[in-house]
C-alpha cells in the first residue's frame, strides 16, 4: 500500500535502477511533501523534499546536496549513489 502511494500519488520511481524520478501529482492545496527513502534497501538515503511552489506541477527547480541538476519540465531525474551516505533532494514545483 506505502509504495501505491509512493510511486502514483507523490510520483517517486526509480527507473533503470539508477535514476531517482520524481513526477509529483499532489493537490494543488498540498504545501509540499517530505519522504525519505533507501533505494534497493541498501545504506544509502535520499531525503526528498518537494515544495509546491504553484499550479501546474512543473519542475521548477531540482537540488541534490545543494547543487542544482537541470530541471526537466514535468520530472525531477536525480543520479543514484550507493556510498552509504545521506543525500538531500529538493524539487520545487510551480
Amino acid at each position: 500500500m506505502i509504495r501505491v502511494v509512493v510511486e502514483s500519488l507523490l510520483g517517486v520511481t526509480i527507473e533503470g535502477g539508477n535514476t531517482l524520478v520524481v513526477r509529483p501529482a499532489i493537490p494543488r492545496e498540498w504545501p509540499g511533501f517530505r519522504v525519505e527513502l533507501r533505494p534497493s534497501g541498501g545504506a544509502t538515503r535520499y531525503v526528498l523534499e518537494v515544495e509546491n511552489g504553484g499550479p501546474g506541477g512543473v519542475v521548477r527547480e531540482v537540488r541534490l546536496d545543494g547543487r542544482t541538476l537541470p530541471a526537466a519540465g514535468d520530472a525531477a531525474r536525480i543520479p543514484l549513489a550507493s556510498d552509504g551516505r545521506t543525500h538531500q533532494v529538493r524539487v520545487r514545483l510551480g
